[in-house]
């Protein structure tokens, strides 16, 4: 588990513990990167962190077969992120059944306006708008609040990532966000609990 910025985390925390800490501070799911390569994850890592914690799990991945989908529905995720702009339109909205068809809810992740023209003419439960320019790792709320008037009218509106404080997710929530993928600043917390407690506003609760 890691990223390319942050290089592996490996030794650093412990996953299960880190997964249950979420859960009693009131996460909703977690979000367990499988990716190897770059993020250093792996499909065994999400299934011991969704039987620690018992929450659903969104897998994490660049997903451009089909048997990633099965491996993580094999490993219990509940949901997979698809990357918008991976794909063409068309190539979406088939990676969107495809992950239907197994019985996983796409979470599809946006950058900017070309990946939203990319949403058009399919249904989404979920559609996300990553905060950090996968370039340049620059990172700005105003990414995500910039697009959410375009997001698709019925899908969970997702900010993901650069999401500090509690002030943050009150700024996101007041433009329209419904929902908060957040890594690396509960990740790098050393009290994960009590930092997702401050993000929630549950400190002392």
């Amino acid at each position: 588990m890691g990223s390319p910025r942050l290089g592996s985390l490996a030794g650093r925390f412990d996953p299960e513990r880190q997964a249950e800490a979420y859960a009693r501070a009131g996460a909703a799911a977690l979000s367990v990167v499988v990716e190897p390569d770059f993020f250093f994850g792996s499909h065994d890592l999400l299934a011991r962190c969704r039987a620690a914690s018992g929450l659903p799990a969104i897998a994490k991945d660049f997903v451009v077969a089909p048997a990633q989908l099965d491996e993580a529905r094999a490993a219990g995720a509940d949901a997979v992120l698809l990357i918008a702009a991976l794909y063409s339109r068309e190539e979406l909205a088939r990676w969107g059944e495809e992950a239907r068809s197994r019985g996983l809810v796409p979470l599809v992740e946006t950058h900017d306006e070309r990946d939203l023209d990319l949403l058009s003419d399919a249904r989404w439960e979920l559609v996300g708008v990553n905060n950090r320019d996968l370039r340049t790792f620059e990172v700005s709320l105003e990414r995500s609040i910039a697009l959410r008037s375009r997001l698709p009218a019925g899908a969970l509106a997702v900010a993901e990532s650069a999401i500090h404080s509690r002030a943050d997710v009150e700024r996101l929530r007041e433009a329209g966000f419904d929902a908060f993928l957040i890594g690396e600043a509960l990740l790098v917390s050393g009290d994960p609990g009590a930092k997702l407690a401050e993000l929630l506003g549950r400190e002392g609760g």
